[in-house]
C-alpha cells in the first residue's frame, strides 16, 4: 500500500468536508442535522489519518520521501544526492562473426592456387632434372662412340695414303655395329654433342656399308641433303656384336630421339605397312 498517497487522500477528503460546511451554512436550514453529519465525516477522516499515522509515522514517511527524491513541498522535488550503486558487470557474449561464403570460397581458391603453384614448381623442377639427365646421357653416349669425327674428315681419312689410319678406320667400319649421322650448326664444333638439329641412326653387319648406303641419293634424303649443301655433319660409330645389334639400335634411336628427326621416314613407312 502507498501510505503517502493514502494520507494525501485523507487530507483532500478533509478539504471537501470544509467546503461542505460552508455550503451547509449558506444553503441548509437544518444546521444542526448537517453539522452532526459533518462531524461524523470529520471523525471518519481523522480516524483514517490516525490509522495511517499508526502504521507508518508521518515523520518517517517524509524523511523517506526526501531520501527517495519525492516532492515534499510546493511541488519541488528534493534532489537525490546519493550516488547510485555500481551495477555488477555482466560479461557480454559477442558471437564470432561468420565468414561470408564468398570470402571462404576465395580463401579456399587461394589455398588451392598455392597448392597448384607448389605442384607446378615441383613438376617443373622434376622435368628440368629429367631433361638434364637425358642430356647428360646423350652426351655420355656420343662421347663414348667407338669413332666420332666430322663426315668430311672421315672421307679424307679413307682417301688418305696413311695406311695405319686406313686400317684403323676399316677395322671399325668393317665390323658390325650402329651408327649415327648428325647435323649441327655451322659454328658448332661439337662441344655439346647433343645440340644437333637433325640426326639419323642406322645399323648394319658392316657399319661402313651401312653409312655408305645412307649418304647416297637413294639413302636417307635428309642426310643426303645435308651433305649436298655442305652442312656441318658428324658421324658416330658404335661397335657391337651381331646378336646385340637390334637392342643397341633401338636404345640409340630412343635416347637420341631419332624417330622425331631423320628416322621419321622409316617410322612412317612402318606405320604404312602395318
Amino acid at each position: 500500500m502507498n501510505y503517502v498517497k493514502a494520507i494525501s487522500d485523507a487530507l483532500e477528503l478533509a478539504g471537501y468536508a470544509a467546503s461542505g460546511i460552508k455550503y451547509l451554512v449558506d444553503h441548509s436550514g437544518d444546521i444542526t442535522k448537517k453539522l452532526t453529519e459533518l462531524a461524523k465525516m470529520l471523525n471518519s477522516a481523522k480516524k483514517l489519518m490516525d490509522t495511517a499515522a499508526d502504521v507508518v509515522p508521518i515523520d518517517n514517511l517524509l524523511d523517506k520521501a526526501e531520501e527517495e527524491g519525492v516532492s515534499t513541498s510546493d511541488g519541488v522535488d528534493t534532489a537525490n544526492t546519493t550516488e547510485p550503486a555500481a551495477r555488477p558487470e555482466v560479461p557480454v557474449h559477442v558471437p564470432k562473426p561468420k565468414t561470408p561464403a564468398f570470402l571462404k570460397a576465395a580463401a579456399d581458391r587461394v589455398a588451392e592456387f598455392a597448392d597448384e603453384q607448389k605442384a607446378g614448381f615441383e613438376r617443373r623442377k622434376l622435368e628440368a632434372e629429367m631433361l638434364k639427365a637425358v642430356h647428360d646421357s646423350k652426351q655420355k653416349v656420343l662421347e663414348g662412340a667407338t669413332m666420332r669425327l666430322p663426315m668430311t674428315k672421315l672421307v679424307e681419312q679413307l682417301a688418305s695414303d696413311d695406311e695405319a689410319i686406313r686400317i684403323a678406320n676399316l677395322g671399325v667400319l668393317d665390323a658390325s655395329g650402329c651408327f649415327a649421322i648428325a647435323r649441327y650448326g655451322k659454328l658448332d664444333f661439337g662441344k655439346d654433342l647433343t645440340d644437333y638439329t637433325g640426326i639419323y641412326v642406322g645399323k648394319d653387319a658392316c657399319v661402313g656399308e651401312g653409312i655408305a648406303r645412307t649418304i647416297l641419293p637413294t639413302g636417307n634424303s635428309d642426310v643426303y641433303a645435308d651433305l649436298k649443301y655442305k652442312q656441318n655433319v658428324w658421324v658416330y660409330v658404335f661397335s657391337c656384336v651381331p646378336d646385340k645389334l637390334d637392342e643397341k639400335y633401338e636404345a640409340l634411336v630412343q635416347l637420341l630421339e631419332a624417330r622425331e628427326s631423320y628416322n621419321r621416314t622409316e617410322a612412317d613407312a612402318a606405320k604404312t605397312v602395318a
